[in-house]
């Protein structure tokens, strides 16, 4: 069952209708008097089988009647491994800049998807030789899939790595944690996709350019989630939950992939950070202060009419709601905001101005009778 992504008006109620997929690709609208979209013609989705490890694709038609909708498998993929956790963008998702500039004046366009899903898989791993008899390491394989096409856009294996992994989703980066078996550490990976040469299209897409960085984490983390705004302007803050009870706030600087051993011009010009393999961590990023908060079994983030603000919403043992602002407040005024200075010093120059006019009017006319 999904959302129809496009919402309807009915007597000035806003709905949003359910499609539900039956196992015979019979397609059912709730309400049954739903109308679609204006302009509405097909629509892609897919299903997560997790019992049987399997991805598949549909895309949806309207029939003749143009009233009723029929289901055809377009795509089919099996992973051969259990499936952990899935993450896809969020179709509301604003995107204010297209690319990057670099400190070369040269631009990276991003891979700006929105049919990309990120899967996370684990299986054995057959690689690393186990420390002891009897012992076994897994590993973590990260798969980003168009769910148009079905195609595997890029993926990596983490060998001897395992759960738990949370993952998340964003423009044109993922960022994701996991737990790493062999150095018996946490640690938080990213990647950034960007659009190489070529057309493109959702069928026949060209292979993204993909730059990928991982980074030591001192605590271990339950859940991942991103601040999301109004129009995309403000910088990005991954938010992090973490098993102490803590809510961090962690800026996606510091999670750039492109982040340099050696420091030149250009990359200082950019405003890319030095690498440094710890992901810092500061009580003073802390969100919930000291408000404890375990068993986190989700976060949601939503923009408000502010564009420096997202609210935050962590669900689970405790519910818990705050606001984020990962560029400060940049559009509100200050409480301590002098008015009354500002209003005296405005009206004093529309006083003078009319005051100047006057005298130049008076000059030149003194000018002509002489």
């Amino acid at each position: 069952a999904l959302l129809v992504p496009q919402p309807s008006h009915d007597n000035g109620q806003y709905i949003r209708p359910l499609m539900l997929l039956s196992d015979t690709l019979q397609v059912t609208l709730y309400p049954a008097k739903t109308a679609l979209p204006h302009g509405f013609k097909s629509l892609n989705l897919y299903t997560i089988d997790r019992d049987n490890r399997l991805l598949q694709g549909y895309r949806l038609r309207l029939t003749e009647q143009q009233q009723q909708m029929s289901a055809i498998s377009t795509w089919r993929l099996a992973l051969h491994e259990p499936i952990l956790v899935t993450a896809a963008r969020r179709p509301t998702e604003q995107v204010h800049s297209v690319g990057r500039v670099l400190g070369n004046r040269h631009v990276l366009y991003k891979y700006l998807n929105p049919n990309l899903l990120a899967v996370a898989t684990l299986a054995k791993d057959m690689v690393t030789p186990a420390p002891q008899i009897g012992d076994a390491y897994t590993q973590i394989t990260i798969w980003l899939i168009d769910t148009v096409s079905g195609r595997v856009v890029a993926s990596a294996t983490h060998h001897h790595s395992s759960g738990p992994v949370s993952l998340v989703h964003s423009e044109h980066w993922l960022v994701y944690s996991l737990w790493n078996q062999k150095q018996r550490r946490f640690q938080l990976s990213v990647w950034e996709l960007f659009a190489g040469n070529g057309l493109r299209d959702c069928m026949n897409a060209t292979q993204p350019i993909v730059g990928k960085q991982s980074y030591i984490l001192p605590a271990p983390v339950q859940h991942l989630a991103v601040s999301q705004t109004e129009r995309g302007i403000t910088a990005k803050s991954v938010l992090l939950a973490l098993r102490s009870g803590g809510i961090m706030e962690l800026s996606k600087a510091f999670l750039d992939p492109r982040r340099p051993f050696d420091m030149t011009p250009e990359f200082q010009e950019e405003g890319l950070m030095p690498y440094h393999p710890e992901v810092p961590m500061s009580t003073q990023a802390i969100v919930n202060y000291n408000q404890s908060l375990h068993r986190v079994e989700g976060m949601v983030t939503v923009p408000t009419g502010l564009e420096s603000t997202s609210l935050l919403f962590v669900h689970g043992t405790d519910l818990f709601c705050t606001r984020v602002q990962p560029s400060k407040m940049f559009d509100v005024l200050k409480a301590d905001f002098d008015y009354a200075f500002i209003a005296a010093v405005t009206i004093g120059m529309i006083i003078g101005s009319f005051v100047t006019q006057r005298l130049a009017a008076r000059k030149a006319l003194f000018r002509l009778w002489s």
